[in-house]
């Protein structure tokens, strides 16, 4: 039996048996209604103790099925290509209340309300509306609060220690070594690309979706949901919005072509950052440790669990793709993380 005190009017609880030793999942209950929002700190009443983390958002955004502007003028999977898809004047094609998936799913797109920047860690991130959403330019450099006493040698590599919240810099002495033991780097090889998180660490042990995770107050992880809403505006159709694994789409300018419009890499054939959503290509690290696809890669995760092991992303290609890749990763991936205004 575990039993949290009461934190911000939500109380936990969880009650079973262990039948093996070794690490487990304890899946906790939420009760009461949370007074505010932000991060907190629950203790519980068993022996050992156990410290448990989490996240609210009590500021509501409107569901995905009351979306209903042509942001793209697309129909099926087919429409022009041209930079006026960025703007709501479409009066025909595809809406994005049409996704069934988010129709009851809070989506963010309320606009920047003249907020320019947002100094998070001493840095400043600028932000950028697309059709309504708020998101940072450059990517979170923060260290989350329940995991930050860990160091550039906290995973070593080599090994499979599975989402343990670890995070640092890409170390370029071991790019696209599959073998590699290295630890992090403790500096950004370029300014802006960020910190790499395994899922928990970009949650700050949060698990629930939409939640503040180690964005700034005021911003959040975004959802599965609330990255489709962001692909729709780029011309992607609802079906393909759907797909999992994929580059969606990719092989011609009548199907959309939402990656060129989101990579910042000024690449005259796939990539020209139209929506100004500047993604790096910054690479990850995979669950072995190893250090993979910087300078090709961009990758973000999503606040949307696929199971307890497992959560929703997003990749770029900068060398040959011109659609977003929709995949479930494993979370003991650290990706970099880019946050959506509340």
């Amino acid at each position: 039996n575990i039993t949290t005190n009461t934190q911000n009017g939500i109380i936990f609880s969880a009650t079973g048996t262990f039948l093996n030793s070794g690490n487990q999942t304890i899946t906790l209950s939420a009760s009461g209604a949370p007074l505010a929002g932000g991060n907190f700190k629950w203790t519980s009443t068993t022996t050992p103790s156990i410290d448990i983390y989490g996240s609210v958002i009590t500021a509501e955004a409107p569901l995905g099925g009351s979306y209903y502007n042509y942001f793209n003028g697309i129909v099926g999977s087919s429409h022009l290509d041209s930079a006026s898809q960025l703007t709501a004047s479409y009066t025909s094609g595809e809406v994005f209340s049409n996704n069934t998936l988010c129709i009851d799913k809070p989506i963010s797109a309320q606009g920047c309300n003249s907020i320019s920047s947002v100094v998070a860690n001493s840095r400043t991130h600028n932000t950028v509306s697309i059709n309504g959403q708020c998101w940072l330019v450059t990517n979170m450099i923060d260290a989350p609060s329940a995991y930050s006493t860990y160091t550039v040698n906290s995973w070593s590599g080599g090994s499979t220690p599975g989402d343990q919240g670890y995070w640092g810099c890409y170390n370029t002495a071991f790019h696209n070594n599959s073998s590699s033991t290295g630890v992090w780097s403790a500096s950004e090889p370029v300014t802006s690309e960020g910190i790499l998180y395994q899922w928990c660490g970009a949650m700050d042990a949060s698990i629930s979706e939409r939640s503040k995770g180690i964005c700034p107050a005021g911003f959040h992880i975004p959802s599965d949901c609330e990255w489709m809403y962001l692909e729709h505006g780029q011309g992607m159709s609802i079906a393909q919005q759907l797909f999992v694994t994929g580059y969606r789409p990719d092989g011609g300018t009548n199907a959309g072509r939402p990656g060129d419009r989101l990579l910042y890499i000024y690449d005259p054939v796939y990539h020209t950052n139209t929506s100004g959503f500047t993604a790096l290509a910054s690479g990850f690290r995979g669950e072995t440790g190893s250090y993979v696809g910087r300078g090709d890669n961009a990758s973000f995760w999503s606040s949307t669990s696929q199971s307890s092991s497992n959560g929703y992303s997003r990749n770029l290609l900068q060398s040959s793709k011109e659609g977003v890749l929709r995949q479930v990763y494993s979370k003991g991936t650290a990706f970099s993380v880019r946050c959506l205004k509340d």
